[in-house]
């Protein structure tokens, strides 16, 4: 009886702690021979605890997960400046910048469905 509950433990303690900077989403289908639709990256909170420790303003708070492979690493620099309160950059692995994203919040008059989807393409477009 003592090894059961002992074994009972270890699985309850290790669903209590988070994987190691690793989040995973999307569809995934496992087969003997493959894995499809598994998207491994690092998660990141731009909330309240993000505006506090960077000095910068987070009007939403939202979440992302940066992906990660073998080819590539990913660089972070959060307040880059301006508005946005984070910016990453995908380099290959001797760091020539492949792409980036940076995230700056913008809002959209109240109106109907269409005309805020036409006001979104517009803002897109500059």
């Amino acid at each position: 009886m003592k090894n059961t509950i002992w074994a009972v433990s270890i699985v309850i303690a290790a669903l209590g702690f988070p994987a190691m900077a690793q989040e995973t989403s999307g569809t995934v289908t496992v087969t003997p021979l493959k894995i499809e639709g598994l998207v491994s990256g690092s998660r990141h909170k731009i909330d309240k605890a993000f505006e506090t420790k960077y000095k910068v303003k987070v009007p939403q708070a939202f979440s992302f997960i940066a992906p990660r492979n073998k080819l590539q690493k990913v660089y972070i620099n959060e307040a880059p400046g301006g508005d946005a309160p984070i910016k990453l950059f995908f380099t290959t692995q001797n760091d020539q910048v492949r792409s980036h994203i940076q995230f700056v919040p913008f809002t959209i008059d109240m109106a109907e469905p269409e005309a805020r989807l036409k006001r979104l393409q517009a803002m897109v477009k500059q």
